[in-house]
């Protein structure tokens, strides 16, 4: 699949001082490399309670498999969340993070079994 939109929310306290930055990184084979660049990345301003980013890396950062295993050191089959900036006076407390992904399919392979090959 490939992640379109990261969203994070916080639930207990809002960031004062400064913002909440989330990085969200993939595993491209030898390290976690971020989905975003510059930046770009989801925050969470002063005083507000949500927002979000979406990537603009590279296509390979952004896409994750479902492989497991013996296969999890292959790319796209870890993700990282990594808290940047959590507000310098007060942090913000209760964070989510939501991740929205498009997964593509094999036309019709919702009818093969299990161990099909198709």
């Amino acid at each position: 699949m490939i992640v379109t939109d990261v969203e994070i929310a916080v639930g207990t306290q809002t960031p004062t001082g400064s913002a909440i930055i989330v990085d969200v990184k993939t595993w491209d084979g030898a390290g976690l490399t971020s989905m975003f660049t510059g930046g770009n990345r989801p925050s969470i301003a002063i005083a507000a309670a949500a927002g979000g980013a979406s990537p603009d890396g590279t296509y390979a950062r952004r896409c994750l498999s479902s492989l497991a295993g013996a296969f999890l050191s292959a790319a796209g089959s870890v993700l990282s969340f990594d808290i940047a900036q959590v507000g310098s006076t007060l942090p913000g407390a209760g964070m989510a993070v939501q991740i929205r992904a498009l997964q593509f399919l094999r036309p019709l392979e919702i009818f093969l079994g299990a161990g099909d090959v198709g």
